[in-house]
């Protein structure tokens, strides 16, 4: 091309293009310029030569920005399937490291259901196979922990219960005589209304020296 015009070989291009490429400065730099005539937009570098000419040279860049567009979708691609792969590994792994709360739920569950209220004192429920390396693990083991107190407790309930029992039984048994006997002393009073109540109140006091202890 020289700086009058553009050779005949370039004379496809529309007169837009061709001003274009004569505004170009013959300084060796790279220009982009969209060139509608030949479609798509192109590198373009102008070199003055020794006889006066200018020689334009360029390189579409259609074929450069369709391999970057391959190249996005391929990053997205890949991006997109790691995101899937780290969230599948990571919710793998959280259901692994949550595998003791769940053994925990279960043995809460498990102990819930158990009759405690009717007597039941022996907790053998525990939360089986505890790491206290982990946070989870200290959880569990914080359970079972919890869980010995409160059999213990229920065990210290039992058996004082029992000796309240026993101690009902055995005032029931020791007021069940005198208890009797004053019954009977009453009925004999009840009896004879015109009994003398002198007589009366030495018979009682005869029973209270007579009476043991």
């Amino acid at each position: 091309m020289t700086d009058q015009g553009i050779i005949d070989g370039q004379s496809h291009l529309s007169p837009a293009d061709q001003a274009i490429l004569v505004r170009l400065p013959p300084d060796g730099r790279y220009y982009t310029e969209n060139l509608v005539s030949i479609d798509g937009d192109y590198r373009l570098t102008a070199i003055k030569g020794l006889d006066g000419d200018v020689l334009i040279t360029g390189l579409p860049l259609s074929g450069m920005q369709s391999t970057l567009r391959k190249v996005e979708i391929a990053e997205l691609v890949a991006f997109s399937a790691a995101l899937v792969l780290a969230g599948i590994i990571g919710t793998g792994f959280v259901r692994l490291s949550l595998r003791p709360l769940r053994r925990v739920a279960a043995t809460a569950t498990r102990v819930t259901q158990l009759p405690l209220a009717s007597g039941e004192v022996t907790l053998a429920e525990r939360v089986p196979d505890i790491s206290p390396r982990t946070e989870a693990g200290q959880v569990a083991e914080a359970f079972n922990r919890m869980l010995g107190h409160v059999e213990a407790a229920l065990a210290r309930r039992a058996a004082s219960e029992a000796r309240l029992r026993r101690f009902a039984a055995d005032a029931s048994h020791e007021l069940r005589t005198p208890l009797a006997a004053i019954r009977g002393y009453a009925e004999l009073a009840l009896r004879n209304p015109d009994a003398d109540p002198a007589d009366i109140a030495h018979a009682l006091r005869g029973w209270s020296r007579s009476r043991p202890g």
